[in-house]
C-alpha cells in the first residue's frame, strides 16, 4: 500500500509562516518593534549621573576632580603668584574662559590667579573680538614672527615678545591636515599648517615655556610633530579626545599634545636617571587626562538657547540674507532634476522659485532656513525628492 506524500513546500523567506505556523520575524525587521527597543545603557546619556549642562556646574565638577587629584600642590608650587598664560591662534580665547570658570569653581579658600601675557591672532575680526573682550597686554598678529625679540601687533607697532610662560596654548592651522582637504600637505611640503607650526617651534625654542598644549585635527601628523618637539628638548603626551566623553552631547574628535620642557624637569630632579625619557611622567599625564573623563549626562536641548531667547531674536534681526545670484547653480540643479526624473516640486521647503517666502512645516528651524540662499533651499528639496524615491522621508529621523 503506497503512502500519500505531502507536497514539498517551497523554501520561504525568513519570517514567513507556513499554513500551520504563527508568523515569525526579527525585531529589527518590524519598524514598530525597532522604534520601541530600549537603547543600551550608556550608549548615549549617562543616566546614572546627575545631569550637567550649565557651564559653571560643569567646570565646578572639573575643579572638584582637580582638587582630588592634587591641584593644591600646584597652587602651593606657584607660591601665591598668578599662572602666566598666553594663547596662539585661539580665535575665541576659549582656554582663558575655561581657566576663569575653573577659577570660579574652586573653593573660596584656594587662591588661583591667572596672568594673561599675550595673544596672537591673524584674522582681523577675531583680533577685534579678543581685544574687545579680553584686553590682552599685547596682541600680536603673526605667529611666524614670535621667534625674535620683537613682533608686530595687530595695530602694526613693534613690541617686545614676552617670555617666562607657565602655559602656552596653541591651536595652529589645521587646513593642510584636515581629511576634508583633498590636497593635504605634510610638514615637509610646507603650507599654512606647517608654517604656523614652525612659528610655534621658533617661539618655544627661544623662550622655553614650561608647558605647551597644542591642538589640531585628529588626522594631523602627530608622530612628525612629536619628533620636532623632541628635537628641541621637550617631552610629549598625545591624546585623542571626543567631546561626548567630556560633558558635551556632541561627537567631535580632536588631537591634543601636552608638551613639557624636559630640560626644566631634569634641572629640578623630576626625571630619574633610570628613566631618562620620562616615560613614568608621560604615563602620569596620560592617566590624568583619562581621569577627567565624564560622559555626557544631559541631552543637547539643555545646552541650547530657547527659541524665544532674546539673543537669537537679535541675531535674526541683524542678520542679512545673502541675495547673491545663483544662475549658474540653477542650470546644474535643473539638469539634476531632469536626469533623476524628480520634477520641479519643492516639497521640503514648500517655497516658490524666485520668491523669498518659506512655507516649511512648523517643526522646521525657520530662523535658520530664512537666512539661507534659495540655492540651499532648492538643494534640500532635491535631496528630499531623491531620498523619497529611495523609500524614506527626511522629515523623520526614524
Amino acid at each position: 500500500m503506497s503512502v500519500k506524500k505531502e507536497p514539498t513546500q517551497q523554501s520561504l523567506p525568513y519570517g514567513a509562516a507556513k499554513d500551520d505556523q504563527k508568523p515569525t520575524a526579527r525585531a529589527d525587521e518590524i519598524p514598530e518593534l525597532r522604534r520601541g527597543r530600549t537603547i543600551k545603557r550608556g550608549l548615549y546619556l549617562a543616566t546614572d549621573l546627575p545631569p550637567l549642562y550649565r557651564l559653571p556646574d560643569i567646570f565646578a565638577d572639573m575643579a572638584s576632580k582637580a582638587q582630588k587629584l592634587g591641584f593644591e600642590r600646584v597652587l602651593s608650587q606657584l607660591g601665591g603668584r598668578p599662572l602666566r598664560v598666553a594663547t596662539v591662534c585661539s580665535g575665541t580665547e576659549a582656554p582663558l574662559l575655561a581657566l576663569e570658570l575653573i577659577q570660579a569653581g574652586l573653593v573660596s579658600n584656594q587662591q588661583f590667579r591667572i596672568s594673561h601675557a599675550f595673544s596672537c591672532e591673524n584674522v582681523p575680526f577675531k583680533q577685534s573680538y579678543i581685544e574687545r573682550n579680553f584686553h590682552p597686554p599685547v596682541l600680536f598678529r603673526d605667529i611666524t614672527e614670535l621667534g625674535g625679540e620683537k613682533a608686530r601687533t595687530a595695530y602694526g607697532s613693534l613690541e617686545a615678545i614676552p617670555g617666562d610662560l607657565d602655559i602656552l596654548i596653541a591651536g595652529t592651522a589645521c587646513v593642510d591636515f584636515s581629511t576634508l582637504n583633498k590636497l593635504q600637505k605634510s610638514l615637509q611640503e610646507g603650507g599654512e599648517s606647517a608654517t604656523t607650526f614652525g612659528g610655534l617651534l621658533l617661539y618655544a625654542d627661544k623662550y622655553r615655556p614650561r608647558m605647551i598644549i597644542q591642538k589640531n585635527v585628529r588626522s594631523a601628523p602627530w608622530d612628525e610633530i612629536k619628533d620636532e618637539w623632541e628635537k628641541l628638548g621637550y617631552m610629549c603626551v598625545r591624546a585623542v579626545v571626543d567631546t561626548k566623553h567630556y560633558y558635551i552631547p556632541q561627537t567631535r574628535e580632536r588631537g591634543y599634545m601636552v608638551i613639557i620642557d624636559q630640560r626644566r624637569l631634569k634641572a629640578v630632579g623630576l626625571i630619574s636617571p633610570l628613566d631618562p625619557g620620562g616615560k613614568t611622567l608621560t604615563g602620569r599625564v596620560s592617566d590624568l587626562i583619562k581621569k577627567f573623563k565624564r560622559p555626557v549626562s544631559a541631552p543637547v536641548g539643555h545646552f541650547m538657547l530657547d527659541d524665544d531667547d532674546r539673543p537669537l531674536e537679535l541675531i535674526e534681526m541683524n542678520a542679512c540674507k545673502d541675495l547673491r545670484s545663483w544662475e549658474r547653480c540653477k542650470v546644474r540643479h535643473a539638469q539634476q532634476r531632469k536626469d533623476r526624473a524628480l520634477g520641479t516640486g519643492r516639497p521640503f521647503t514648500r517655497s516658490l522659485p524666485g520668491v523669498n517666502d518659506l512655507q516649511a512645516p512648523d517643526f522646521y528651524l525657520h530662523r535658520f532656513w530664512r537666512l539661507r540662499q534659495e540655492r540651499a533651499w532648492d538643494s534640500m528639496d532635491i535631496n528630499f525628492l531623491m531620498r523619497l524615491r529611495e523609500g524614506y522621508d527626511m522629515n523623520f529621523k526614524e
